[in-house]
């Protein structure tokens, strides 16, 4: 059995694709889903956690899977392989892309895994995997400032 730990974050725009994402997830893995203000229908989980509680689900799931934000580098810090699925601007969930962006330099680097298109496949391949060593020593740090501060 998997267990999988999904956080959307608090951003006021509903993440809904994400949510439905892990409603369909296979039934015999342990998914605990932090729904945010979107619908958490019949889910295990909440809407919001606060952190000593959301930090100990991340702890306890195989994969943690997550939007295009600060939550990745706190999976990677825990030398678990973030699985990231951006919000997006085009599907009203944030008010620019730069959380597709980010997803993509992360995944481009071996960082993290994008599961924009197949969550499952996503988190399976998660599970078998380990962050790039380079970013559990603290280059990671180092390479986000490079990005943030690269004005191409």
């Amino acid at each position: 059995m998997v267990k999988v730990f999904v956080t959307v974050g608090t951003y006021p725009y509903p993440f809904q694709r994400l949510v439905d994402g892990a409603a369909k997830l296979p039934t015999d893995w342990d998914v605990v889903v932090q729904w945010g203000h979107a619908e958490g229908g019949g889910l295990k989980g909440a809407p919001f956690l606060d952190f000593p509680t959301q930090l100990q689900h991340m702890k306890d799931a195989d994969v943690v899977v997550t939007t295009g934000g600060e939550t990745v580098t706190e999976i990677l810090l825990l030398g678990k392989m973030p699985v990231v699925v951006p919000r997006k601007e085009s599907e009203g969930e944030h008010v620019n892309d730069h959380q597709v962006a980010f997803a993509h330099y992360m995944a481009e680097r071996g960082w993290a895994i994008r599961g924009d298109n197949n969550l499952q496949e996503a988190i399976e391949r998660a599970a078998k995997s380990l962050p790039e060593k380079k970013a559990r020593e603290g280059n990671l740090k180092t390479a986000i400032r490079n990005w943030l501060e690269d004005d191409s």
